[in-house]
């Protein structure tokens, strides 16, 4: 009669136990690293100054440190015009009791198919690190409750707000609106850009622009659309110049 093999609860023990040491070593290989810490007065080396429309091919093939740099130094590398702040500003309070001591765990199962996972507890300070951030801002009821900053920046660094700016417009579009700068967001944009008529893009309503769509009907830009686009992004330049 054959011998059913016998359960062996030290070897179960071991097999976990070697799951968990590589569980260990696989998360201090981790890269924690973050955004590249470049110190402001540093930011010389990795700027390449000049007035040119923004080419996002190029960014793309930024370095770390490089980001980092030009991030904060648009208005030294590309075509800007200021919008000065109005006299009467809003200062958000921070709050009495701040954000702390805030604890997270994450697990990803299609990146790390171990069997028993570890469930490690993570900190903002490792959010930060994992996700390359440079500056995060938590507010909650008109207060601020975490500001925290990385990559060398602070609170006086100018950065760039990217899809920010989107939420911004909106609520400066409604007070236009409400003003009677602008009529309807219906209107076309022309009306309010006379430069870009006789263009595809006189056609455009200002709600086209609103849902960052290019208000025409084509799917695939032919050749001549594409001229046109970059002459768009041109004419975007030299009004900014």
């Amino acid at each position: 009669m054959k011998k059913r093999p016998r359960f062996r609860p030290r070897l179960l023990l071991l097999v976990v136990g070697l799951v968990i040491l590589i569980q260990i070593v696989v998360d201090r290989r981790e890269s924690m690293t973050g955004a590249a810490l470049v110190h402001p007065a540093r930011d010389e080396e990795f700027l390449e100054l000049g007035s040119a429309p923004l080419d996002w091919e190029a960014v793309v093939d930024w370095s770390p440190e490089q980001k980092t740099a030009r991030f904060r130094n648009h208005d030294r590398i590309y075509n800007t015009r200021p919008v000065r702040r109005g006299e009467h500003t809003f200062i958000l309070p921070s709050a009495a009791a701040p954000l702390q001591d805030v604890k997270y765990r994450i697990w990803n199962f299609s990146v790390r198919p171990v069997v028993i996972p570890m469930f490690r507890r993570y900190d903002i300070e490792d959010f930060i690190r994992h996700n390359n951030i440079a500056g995060l801002l938590v507010i909650k009821s008109g207060e601020i409750v975490l500001e925290t900053y990385a990559a060398g920046n602070s609170a006086e660094t100018r950065w760039g707000s990217w899809s920010v700016a989107k939420s911004v417009l909106s609520m400066l579009v409604g007070a236009a609106i409400a003003e009677g700068a602008i009529q309807s967001t219906d209107d076309r944009v022309t009306q309010y850009l006379p430069d870009l008529m006789g263009t595809p893009y006189d056609q455009v309503s200002v709600e086209d622009l609103l849902q960052m769509s290019t208000g025409m009907d084509e799917e695939e830009p032919t050749t001549e659309q594409a001229v046109v686009g970059l002459s768009f992004f041109d004419l975007q330049a030299s009004i900014r110049g």
